[in-house]
C-alpha cells in the first residue's frame, strides 16, 4: 500500500529541548513546577524551551537551562538521549549529571525543585506521583538508564 499525502503545504516544526539534571548518584532530580502552557500549569517537568533561529538543539539547552536555573553549562555536556515527536512539533530529550543540584536556583517566575527519585517515582507500579507530567514515569528512567550504562541510546517516540 502506498501512503500519499494530499497536502501541499509543508508544516512548521515547533523544536523544542527538555532537560533532566540528576547529581552523580543519579538518586536526586531538578524539576520545574510549570506555569504555562495550561496543560501542565502547576504540574512539574524537566527543564527546557524553545530552540531559536540558527541554534542548536545542544545550544537552546544551554541557554534555558541558564535562563531557568542559574548555571552555565557547556552546551557539549548535555547529552541527548531521544526526542519525542508529533505533527508539528519535537521535543529533544537531555541529560546532565552535576556535582551540586543545592546550586540550582529559580530564575524565572517558574519554581525549581529538587526531588529525590525513588519518592517521585513508584517503580513496582511504573507509575508516579501526582503533579508530576505522566510521560517522566518512563522518561525519569530513561535518563538514568542512558548515564548508567553509557552507551549510544536514543529513543524516538511519536505522538499521534
Amino acid at each position: 500500500m502506498k501512503l500519499v499525502s494530499k497536502r501541499k503545504e509543508r508544516i512548521k516544526v515547533e523544536e523544542m529541548v527538555l532537560g533532566f539534571v540528576l547529581n552523580k548518584e543519579h538518586t536526586k532530580i531538578a524539576l520545574i513546577k510549570k506555569n504555562r502552557p495550561e496543560w501542565q500549569k502547576d504540574r512539574y517537568n524537566g527543564i527546557g524551551g524553545h530552540v531559536e533561529k540558527r541554534e542548536t538543539f545542544q545550544d537552546a539547552m544551554s541557554r534555558e537551562f541558564e535562563e531557568e536555573a542559574g548555571i552555565l553549562t557547556l552546551p557539549n555536556e548535555w547529552e541527548c538521549f531521544g526526542r519525542m515527536s508529533g505533527v508539528d512539533w519535537n521535543v529533544w530529550l537531555f541529560v546532565l549529571e552535576l556535582n551540586d543540584l543545592s546550586e540550582i536556583k529559580s530564575k524565572t517566575d517558574e519554581k525549581i525543585e529538587i526531588f529525590e527519585v525513588d519518592k517521585i517515582l513508584d517503580y513496582k507500579k511504573g507509575k508516579i506521583k501526582k503533579n508530576i507530567i505522566e510521560n517522566l514515569s518512563w522518561i525519569i528512567p530513561m535518563s538514568i538508564d542512558f548515564l548508567n550504562n553509557k552507551k549510544v541510546v536514543f529513543a524516538d517516540i511519536l505522538y499521534r
